[in-house]
């Protein structure tokens, strides 16, 4: 039998683990403090404004006009020419990359279309700082600790260590309202409100479809009412993008955004399988380098798909009958794998690993957990707490490491080899 880990171990790891990520974040901190000076660093949010201001002038069919042109839009600029750019300017952005989400987050954003761009930058800044707290809160929660307590305290300082959070408060990215949406979700599944997590994890994938990967354990565990109730919520909110901006819009997306997008991007900062394998292919190259060949981006989609399969044959082995505080576990693991088998994770997308990290290190701490699986949590940590320190570095395995412990910890989890209930010292070989 492996060594247990004493709670001093634990503690002293967990307390190494976020020092590090810290230390990571300092690099990204200045970035956040010369980003809440210019309203120019907030680049994701200059584009879902840019996109909503067409939504509130009627002019939604041309939000992907260039981003429909058969090639992958997503790192691309709008051209000069286009009403997507014109309106970009009519708001005094002169250069603004296209958009790729769907519809409904250019619906969701029209109330900061009331307000100048500058003031509305400012505005999303205190909502993303708010969804921070409230992402602390909820984890907090599904802990099982008061909103209002030490423990909830040091929840919220872990998450201000993880480095991916200031990445996505630098760009203004919507990362950090998904972490909100997905930590109500699980915590409302936990509590047995089916209704409302299914809503909200419906409203997470409306705005990108990565969330819909949570309908794999929950249609394993046959939970038809929450089933029945997420299918709702996307009905509905299809109906309201095809009111909002007329049916064809919501079409062209699927039908011309999409598919060009499904390649994937040879970026540093992309941790997906695709991105990673490519980066094996070109030794370190970016995809602004070279054009990735399609047996590449096949292999890539063939590990993506078999870590998925692998993630749904463990979750039907476990059966339909795992206990509450087990489906959080594998909920949670599941929003993280959902990061690495699509086509493009930035950077600060690894902030939704921290529910599971969290649950983990609270399970950890309780006690009856192994020095191998204190060592697996604290690198994984590390691994993905740190990412922004390896953002220049050109070799890929830089990028593998990331991916790798965070493939291994899901698949260990869900391979059910975390129990809630083992908390009792097991037999230390001597």
């Amino acid at each position: 039998m492996f060594k247990i880990a004493t709670k001093r171990q634990s503690i002293l790891a967990l307390t190494v683990a976020f020092a590090l990520c810290l230390a990571a974040s300092l690099r990204p901190l200045r970035h956040v403090r010369n980003g809440y000076l210019e309203t120019a660093k907030q680049s994701d949010f200059g584009v879902y404004y840019v996109a909503s201001s067409l939504v509130r002038h009627h002019l939604s069919s041309h939000l992907y006009d260039d981003a429909g042109t058969g090639t992958d839009p997503q790192q691309r600029f709008a051209s000069d020419d286009s009403v997507f750019a014109g309106m970009a300017r009519s708001e005094g952005i002169a250069r603004t990359k296209l958009y790729v989400y769907p519809p409904f987050l250019a619906d969701a954003m029209l109330p900061f279309t009331w307000l100048s761009f500058r003031a509305g930058a400012w505005a999303w800044r205190f909502l993303n700082l708010f969804a921070v707290v409230l992402s602390a809160g909820l984890v907090s929660r599904l802990l099982g600790f008061p909103t209002l307590s030490r423990p909830a305290l040091l929840v919220l300082a872990g998450l201000f260590c993880f480095s991916p959070l200031w990445q996505g408060l630098h760009y203004g990215q919507i990362t950090i309202v998904l972490l909100a949406l997905w930590s109500a979700g699980i915590l409302f599944y936990a509590q047995g409100w089916t209704r409302a997590s299914a809503l909200v994890i419906s409203v997470a994938a409306l705005i990108k479809i990565t969330p819909l990967l949570v309908a794999v354990p929950i249609l394993i565990w046959r939970d038809w009412r929450w089933t029945r109730w997420f299918a709702g919520g996307l009905a509905l909110g299809c109906g309201v993008m095809c009111v909002l901006n007329s049916p064809a819009t919501l079409m062209f997306y699927g039908q011309h955004v999409i598919p060009p997008m499904s390649a994937g991007i040879i970026h540093r900062q992309n941790l997906s399988v695709l991105s990673v394998v490519g980066l094996l292919w070109s030794h370190g190259r970016d995809y602004a380098d070279f054009v990735v060949p399609h047996r590449v981006v096949l292999l890539g989609k063939l590990i993506s798909a078999g870590l998925m399969a692998t993630a749904a044959l463990l979750t039907i082995r476990r059966g339909s009958g795992v206990q509450p505080p087990e489906r959080t576990l594998v909920l949670a693991a599941f929003a993280l794998l959902s990061l690495c088998v699509s086509p493009v994770s930035w950077l600060d997308a690894l902030v939704l690993g921290y529910i599971l990290l969290a649950l983990l290190w609270e399970r950890m701490l309780r006690g009856g957990r192994t020095l191998a699986e204190l060592l697996l949590l604290v690198t994984t940590t590390i691994a993905l707490g740190t990412t922004l320190a390896l953002e220049d570095r050109t070799s890929p395995w830089f990028q593998l490491v990331p991916l790798l412990f965070t493939v291994v910890l899901v698949l260990y989890v869900l391979a059910g080899r975390w129990h809630a209930e083992e908390s009792k010292p097991q037999p230390v070989n001597s």
